[in-house]
């Protein structure tokens, strides 16, 4: 692979995840000119936050929710800027289909099923290595890593691992086990994220799970502070000519308040936004035939997330086993609450997951009255101890988890390595990433590494990785 020149100027399209953790690379690798665009008006993509009004202190999210000891760059960047975090409140024991299995046996039965998880684990484990070889000599994947998780699992006897990570992968929008690509959850998962579940679901609270105090947003605008951003930016055209890029975009006036056109110019560019968005950013004519088979084999979820207060639920997340089925997409999936108060009078803040099947009910909403919505409500006030469902607010999120075929994000990848291109590419469809900001952080980090030469931040290992997560201040 051809190492770049660092770049004078770059500038970023997308002031999610990917581009901000891009942004903070480069600038510790010295380039100084460095603007973000983003279309939003605030930063941080699906590290998105709620913050009730009626008490600034309570919030809830709309996407990114938790931290684990794999999350590398993110937990340097909590301890860079001196965040703290708190430990997660627990699950209902009875939603989670694991935990039923093994509650539901004797003892010497549960040490069997121990012994076997024991055994997948390491299973698991090789097929991590082999994963992440393929990632890094940018080799084909062996078919198995490409077909669907439950498949793989069938063939490997990963039995209590599939029951283990089903609340994980179909409850938090990235479909049902028989869709997502097994190299998917190889990233998402890595090394660490399954003894840390078993170690929260056995009580270990030291090793369990954690928030970010202020929320993964809070986090996100503490890192944009270093860089020039552009919020509620519309971008025209993207033009690439050399080394030169030239983004002609609209953008409110800070004074007037009025749309002002405006121009950019860089000398690399880096896309941080999924290529569903390229097409309207370039014009088809203006792309690779790479970035155009991208387009054409992009495969995306619309994930409706529901802001709510629920009366009668107590400080616990709640998960709807029948509902991380497929044919139950739809309905909500899962519940997932901040809110560590005893009893609020005015229902616990909350935040609802809805699954759908990719590219599903596209032309449907949840705007009052609707019937999708009358439904939610339903699904809500249906939850033990729910006595009453108030809705906040509904976010869509409308190209959830975006995902290409392997040979793809090779090509892909090739290509933003080349001594001719000044484009890079970062984001969850990328080769080595997936919609979660851990391994959309740690990937964007890599790719400024590895384009431009510059050794590793921090080097990854398990070791290291639990020393820096128990340095992570905890509120």
């Amino acid at each position: 692979m051809a190492v770049k020149k660092m770049p004078k100027s770059v500038a970023i399209v997308g002031a999610g995840p990917a581009g901000i953790f891009s942004a903070r690379r480069l600038r510790q690798l010295g380039v100084s000119n460095i603007t973000l665009i983003e279309k939003e008006k605030c930063v941080g993509g699906k590290c998105s936050t709620f913050i009730d009004p009626q008490n600034l202190a309570l919030k809830a999210e709309r996407g990114a929710a938790v931290i684990v000891p794999n999350y590398g760059e993110v937990i340097d960047a909590l301890l860079e800027k001196e965040i703290k975090t708190e430990s997660i409140l627990g699950a209902k024991s009875d939603t989670i289909e694991f935990i039923n299995q093994m509650n539901s046996v004797n003892f010497f039965q549960r040490t069997k099923i121990g012994v076997q998880l024991l055994w997948e684990i390491s299973k698991f484990n090789r097929a991590v290595k082999l994963y992440r070889k393929c990632c890094t000599h940018l080799q084909p994947i062996p078919p198995d890593l490409e077909a669907p998780f439950a498949q793989f699992a069938k063939q490997k006897n990963l039995t209590y691992i599939n029951l283990l990570l089903k609340p994980l992968v179909a409850g938090f929008g990235y479909g049902d086990m028989q869709d997502c690509p097994t190299y998917s959850i190889l990233e998402y998962m890595g090394y660490m994220t399954i003894p840390i579940l078993i170690a929260q679901h056995l009580g270990f609270q030291s090793c369990s799970l954690r928030n970010i105090d202020g929320g993964f947003q809070f986090l996100m605008q503490k890192l944009a502070e270093d860089f020039n951003v552009i919020s509620s930016a519309n971008i025209h055209r993207i033009t690439r000519q050399g080394s030169h890029t030239t983004i002609d975009f609209t953008n409110l006036d800070g004074e007037t308040g009025h749309p002002t056109e405006k121009t950019l110019q860089a000398e690399a560019l880096i896309l941080a936004v999924s290529p569903g968005h390229w097409e309207s950013l370039f014009g088809r004519e203006n792309l690779t035939s790479v970035e155009q088979n991208c387009i054409d084999h992009l495969t995306y979820y619309r994930y409706p997330v529901v802001i709510c207060r629920l009366h009668g639920l107590p400080p616990l997340h709640v998960f709807k086993p029948e509902m991380l089925n497929r044919e139950h997409f739809g309905h909500v999936a899962f519940v997932s609450t901040l809110d560590k108060r005893e009893n609020p009078i005015g229902g616990r803040l909350c935040s609802a997951y809805i699954n759908q099947l990719p590219h599903h009910n596209k032309d449907s909403n949840l705007n009052e009255g609707s019937i999708e919505l009358q439904s939610i409500i339903t699904d809500l006030q249906s939850l033990p101890e729910v006595t009453a469902a108030e809705i906040i607010e509904c976010k869509i999120w409308e190209d959830y988890f975006p995902c290409l075929p392997w040979q793809i994000r090779l090509e892909l990848e090739k290509q933003q390595y080349a001594s001719n291109t000044q484009t890079l590419y970062v984001g969850s469809y990328a080769l080595g990433s997936f919609e979660d900001v851990a391994c959309i952080a740690n990937r964007a980090t890599h790719v400024i590494n590895g384009c431009f030469g510059a050794s590793p931040s921090s080097t990854a290992n398990l070791k290291k990785d639990i020393l820096r997560f128990f340095k992570t201040r905890t509120r």
